[in-house]
């Protein structure tokens, strides 16, 4: 998955890793004295009061080692997933409003992919309102002897669920001790940080003029132009970041830049010359084109490159070789769009909307053809979407998206949606943008009753699709089935990640053909953390995988 996918589904925000806030805050008696959270696991052999149902990883209490008392938590990984969490929740009424600080001291044995780190989330209901984490570059990797890792985060005022999480992602083992929570009335704003640097070009002379962006790992980003002296300086909240920038001396990227609160980052960026020159024009809905647009490039090992389009549209940009390409556009009222570079020599055209009203002609096609629908929860009845008939009456396929991920209704109108073609014009399959492999499970259960759906779904790794609405969507398509002789189908249409499918078959080939060209191969897609180590390959150790896979 290439970095600007971010772009889309943007959620988390990286916490800020460091041994102790570093914000201006007024210290205050801890709302956790007299609390019993265990929290250096010395309590019995299990982590008593830490929530372990779903770690997926193996947890026990460990009297071998500890940082501190006799004990600490152990999580060990289980060969198949790649995250085990533990989880405590604290008092929310407690920390609302306040700024909340959690303190670790984790060792790790073992961890060669992957890492390890820490997780805090506040939520109201089923909203969640906001979430942090200790960014990628921060996380315990290899063999470390106890270390303190610290995570920070303000949390909402009207959050009712607030949680701490041990996030053991990755091979090898962690151990967890002697957790600390600090709690602060923040007095301001938090001090500003930024990332300042200069761009150099291959000869080590300053490049002005060039364009720098600055990505965050939620998919937020930043633009500047080197002044005269090549120096550049961006303010960004705290965080872990990518850089990229362009010139006509080259293009250059700086990656695992961590920014704490109230820092200053210094940056220089190398530019070198690429063998790979990208190239398109960029258009709005009328064909015009659409000048002083940004253009990010990024490659498959996740390198980004920033550029703008020309008067006519066009751009232009020359990068390192890569065996995927993908780029992504942004006008100068926020609106977006992404493109696939399937042949990296041909030209990308790509659209992108221009904002304001609708044209007059939109808006009478509307009102002459518009349908007011009495609810958009199924179970209510047809009448109110008998209009639609002439549409659907030939159809074969039909799309049902949305607008923004996560909303409610529209999940929800897509479950009436479904019940409507199903009950009126004969369709017996819903497919979903997710794994092919894991959506079997889904549809086993909807087929026969078979599993838990709470849990085929969350095996399909999407948080867009594991909620409350797709699982009624799921219990609904089930229960039609077990009073029709036309059963539903839950299919998926994707490929996200290889790992159930490539186990499958080399389990068949295991049962067939176990000295099969191509068997080994396709093993080492299905162990955990196989993107991690299929990007630490070569280009050329990429393409042999290709082969081999081309060839079974």
């Amino acid at each position: 998955m290439l970095a600007l996918t971010a772009a889309c589904h943007a959620a988390t925000a990286p916490g800020t890793a460091a041994p102790s806030p570093t914000t201006e805050a007024t210290a205050a008696p801890s709302p956790f004295d007299g609390l019993d959270l265990n929290l250096g696991f010395e309590q019995a052999d299990t982590p008593q009061g830490w929530k372990v149902a779903h770690a997926d990883y193996a947890v026990s209490i460990d009297g071998a080692t500890a940082f501190e008392g006799a004990q600490s938590l152990a999580m060990v990984h289980d060969g198949i997933h790649e995250s085990g969490r533990v989880r405590l929740e604290l008092p929310a009424q407690a920390v609302r409003g306040k700024q909340l600080t959690a303190i670790a001291h984790v060792r790790t044995q073992g961890v060669d992919r992957g890492g390890v780190g820490l997780r805090l989330y506040a939520g109201r209901g089923d909203d969640g309102l906001r979430r942090a984490q200790t960014p990628p570059q921060d996380q315990l990797r290899g063999d470390h002897d106890w270390a303190p890792l610290s995570l920070e985060m303000s949390v909402p005022a009207e959050a009712d669920e607030v949680t701490l999480i041990l996030d053991h992602a990755g091979t090898g083992t962690a151990w967890f001790d002697g957790i600390e929570l600090r709690v602060s009335e923040v007095d301001g704003p938090p001090p500003p940080s930024s990332l300042s640097g200069s761009v150099l070009d291959d000869a080590g002379r300053p490049v002005a003029d060039a364009l720098v962006g600055v990505f965050s790992h939620t998919g937020e980003h930043w633009t500047a132009q080197t002044d005269a002296s090549g120096h550049f300086s961006v303010p960004v909240p705290p965080g872990g970041y990518e850089l990229g920038a362009s010139a006509e001396a080259g293009v250059g990227n700086v990656r695992g830049i961590t920014v704490a609160s109230g820092a200053e980052v210094p940056v220089e960026v190398r530019l070198a010359t690429g063998a790979q020159r990208l190239h398109g024009t960029l258009r709005d809905q009328a064909g015009q084109p659409v000048a002083g647009a940004l253009a990010v490039l990024a490659t498959a090992d996740e390198h980004v490159y920033p550029t703008r389009t020309a008067a006519d549209g066009t751009w232009s940009l020359t990068i390192p070789k890569a065996p995927q390409y993908m780029a992504m556009f942004q006008g100068d009222q926020g609106q977006r769009a992404m493109a696939m570079i399937e042949d990296p020599d041909a030209p990308v055209d790509a659209m992108l909307h221009r904002e304001g009203a609708a044209p007059a002609a939109a808006i009478d096609w509307i009102r002459d053809h518009h349908v007011p629908l009495r609810t958009v929860e199924a179970g209510h009845g047809l009448d109110d979407l008998a209009a639609l008939d002439p549409v659907f009456s030939k159809a074969k396929v039909v799309g049902l998206g949305e607008a923004t991920h996560g909303t409610r209704e529209f999940f929800q109108l897509k479950h009436r949606m479904l019940e409507y073609l199903v009950e009126r014009h004969g369709f017996s399959v819903f497919g979903i943008e997710a794994n092919r492999t894991e959506c079997r499970a889904i549809d086993r259960y909807v087929q026969t009753g078979e599993g838990d759906p709470r849990e085929a779904l969350a095996g399909i790794y999407f948080w867009t699709w594991n909620t409350h609405e797709v699982l009624d969507l799921i219990e609904w398509m089930r229960q039609y089935n077990e009073s029709h002789p036309r059963k539903l189908r839950f299919v998926g249409f994707d490929a996200q990640t290889p790992n159930v499918a490539a186990r499958n078959v080399v389990a068949f080939l295991d049962r067939v053909d176990a000295t099969a060209p191509g068997r080994e191969t396709v093993a080492r897609l299905g162990q955990p953390f196989n993107h991690q180590a299929f990007m630490d390959l070569s280009n050329d150790e990429r393409q042999a995988v290709a082969e081999a896979l081309d060839g079974l």
